[in-house]
């Protein structure tokens, strides 16, 4: 039922850094969700489909929802509103810096 499928559909935000955003040529972007529980892996899939090159940077990517991260083989409950980031080695979590500090004033 396509009504059944529309109100089961969340819409997050994607946060994209470093090498990610020169793949996407974006920092950020709202995307529709077919189901609010999936996999990371999942959501990972439908990215590397509207962007392939991602796929080469599977194995080495961070995955963070809210500020925290996760596995890539997490069951997400997303709802609306939600960010997710991709987050490249060269921006992975040093010591002395939180990811909020990543997020909120990102390295050049």
């Amino acid at each position: 039922n396509e009504y059944k499928s529309y109100l089961s559909m969340v819409t997050i935000r994607v946060l994209y850094f470093a090498k990610v955003k020169d793949i996407t040529q974006r920092t950020s972007e709202d995307l529709a969700l077919p189901k609010p529980q999936m996999l990371a892996s999942e959501l990972f899939g439908i990215l590397a489909s509207m962007y392939p090159p991602l796929v080469s940077l599977k194995s080495s990517l961070m995955l963070a929802l809210n500020e925290e991260y996760i596995s890539i083989d997490q069951v997400i409950g997303f709802v609306d509103g939600d960010e997710v980031a991709l987050i490249p080695p060269e921006k992975w979590k040093k010591s002395s810096y939180s990811f909020a500090k990543m997020v909120i004033q990102p390295k050049s």
